[in-house]
């Protein structure tokens, strides 16, 4: 028996933000190694290319009560169109990078369709 009415929740599109909603939020401050999911505020830093042609790393902090903690994409332009002034749920690999915690190619929503998710799961 499927978990879900549609297999491409679980396989397709909607897999991840089925995943964000069942994980419990972390703190910054608390994270370790592993896929983990924290309510904050992101921050671009920079945008610089990489030694690949035409391949950019986005680099930004992203900041709670407890910590900030360092994010980075691969060519994701969109990242610096993101308000700084909202509260978003990231989901992502936290990964030690040259002694820094720092999640990678997180995806990241607003809390109200993480609230719209979760509903939909019960």
């Amino acid at each position: 028996m499927p978990l879900h009415k549609n297999d491409n929740d679980v396989m397709g599109y909607n897999a991840p933000k089925i995943l964000a909603a069942k994980l419990p939020i972390s703190t910054i401050s608390d994270t370790e190694a592993g896929l983990t999911k924290i309510k904050g505020r992101l921050k671009l830093v920079q945008i610089r290319p990489t030694d690949k042609p035409g391949l950019f790393l986005y680099e930004a902090n992203i900041t709670d009560k407890s910590g900030t903690l360092r994010a980075i994409w691969y060519n994701s332009r969109y990242i610096k169109y993101v308000s700084s002034n909202k509260e978003y749920i990231f989901l992502g690999e936290i990964q030690l990078r040259h002694g820094v915690k720092t999640i990678v190619s997180a995806i990241f929503t607003t809390p109200e369709e993480i609230v719209s998710w979760s509903k939909r799961l019960k």
